[in-house]
């Protein structure tokens, strides 16, 4: 059995390298400007004040949304760093009593399947599709779409988005994770991005995860 891919905490910068594309257009368009006053005595600083301001606010907001990625980086790891340390410690039991035909429940691939859900917690990776699942299994996506339907009466995304609530749902009620942002749980258990952590745990639980924990803590 293929060992399955670990995932790394990743910084988003695309909105750094659009902040700097417009920094530097209004960098230029302040030049042009003061330019332009300076050469024919059009007034100077009132012209390109407001250029000047759009700047410092961009630089300003740079400052804002690095520190935010910053701490939601080092949320992240310290998040996974923790993960490991609890699986460490604990020892994870197959699900066996769900209720479905005997040779559907014991079929090889579906076997596998579970294992690599439960034991190694798949789902966590945030890139994981049908096909690449399909891949590690040494199968088709059919013949493993087929098996997940039959067993679970679940679509494959829909089956793993239950693993990645159920963990996300004991990490909010930890209160070892409390320094966390929620949106760091949300990458760590499988999720690529907040908003779409958020309507899933609302669609399953329905609540959102700052609800939930909000309920949890009274």
């Amino acid at each position: 059995m293929k060992k399955a891919k670990k995932e790394n905490p990743k910084i988003n910068i695309k909105w750094l390298n659009i902040l700097l594309r417009s920094g530097l257009i209004l960098c230029v368009i302040w030049l042009v400007i003061y330019s332009l006053a300076t050469k024919f005595s059009l007034g100077g600083l009132k012209l390109y004040y407001p250029i000047w301001l759009g700047i410092s606010i961009m630089f300003y907001w740079i400052g804002y949304r690095g520190l935010y990625q910053f701490k939601l980086a080092k949320d992240r790891k310290a998040i996974n760093e923790l993960l490991k340390e609890i699986s460490a410690n604990e020892n994870h039991s197959r699900l066996n009593n769900r209720n479905v035909e005997e040779y559907t429940e014991n079929h090889p691939i579906f076997r596998k399947f579970k294992d690599l859900v439960e034991k190694e917690r798949v789902y966590r990776q945030q890139d994981l599709t049908l096909d690449s699942m399909a891949v590690l299994l040494e199968t088709n996506r059919s013949t493993l779409s087929k098996l997940i339907n039959q067993v679970s009466e679940k679509r494959f995304t829909d089956f793993i988005n239950t693993y990645r609530i159920e963990e996300a749902k004991e990490l909010l009620g930890n209160p070892d994770f409390d320094k966390y942002k929620i949106s760091a749980i949300g990458f760590e258990v499988g999720f690529n991005r907040a908003g779409t952590f958020y309507d899933v745990f609302k669609k399953y639980t329905g609540v959102t995860p700052t609800k939930f924990k909000q309920n949890i803590s009274t």
